[in-house]
């Protein structure tokens, strides 16, 4: 009799998960981002210097790029 439950139980279960996943993600759990949270000048102006770092770091790298990635390696 039990054998006959299970399958309809499971299958019962899976809209349950899915509104209790979608109502987590719809409350910013684990979002990564938060609207509440407001940056202070300090915090702009550091993420600003932290991206122009960045942003030059890249730009060495790809000048020191001579040959596509996926190309094969031709120096040794």
């Amino acid at each position: 009799m039990m054998e006959n439950w299970l399958p309809l139980l499971i299958l019962l279960a899976c809209p349950f998960m899915m509104l209790f996943m979608m109502r987590g993600m719809s409350h910013g759990h684990g979002s990564g981002h938060s609207s509440d949270h407001k940056s202070t000048p300090a915090e702009d102006d550091a993420r600003d210097v932290r991206l122009a770092e960045l942003e030059r770091e890249v730009d060495v790298l790809r000048a020191g790029t001579e040959r596509p990635l996926d190309a094969p390696d031709r120096s040794a």
